[in-house]
């Protein structure tokens, strides 16, 4: 995404019989979500945006760990936002 665009938002898709317990990271944070009870489950994420003139930013997100009520189950995927910096422009001189 380009510096000032709007954040994309990030589905889990998750299977078997509901209630879920879920946990996500984007490597730094990690979040808990408790007795989801959809399949589904969408957030919009806050990734990294870095400084006017510098490289990129990138931040992962990734499924840690998953449970519904009967058992743990296996996490696998991950999703990628990369933003670009604000361009530097020089002055404008008349």
């Amino acid at each position: 995404m380009c510096y000032n665009d709007p954040n994309p938002t990030i589905t889990i898709s998750l299977t078997g019989v509901g209630p879920w317990t879920f946990t996500y990271s984007n490597g730094t944070t990690s979040t808990t979500v408790t007795n989801h009870a959809s399949s589904t489950y969408t957030f919009t994420p806050t990734p990294t945006i870095p400084a006017a003139g510098t490289s990129a930013a990138t931040t992962t997100y990734s499924l840690v760990s998953v449970s519904n009520k009967f058992c743990s189950g296996t996490t696998s995927g991950s999703a990628v936002v990369t933003v670009n910096p604000k361009p530097v422009t020089s002055a404008i001189i008349h």
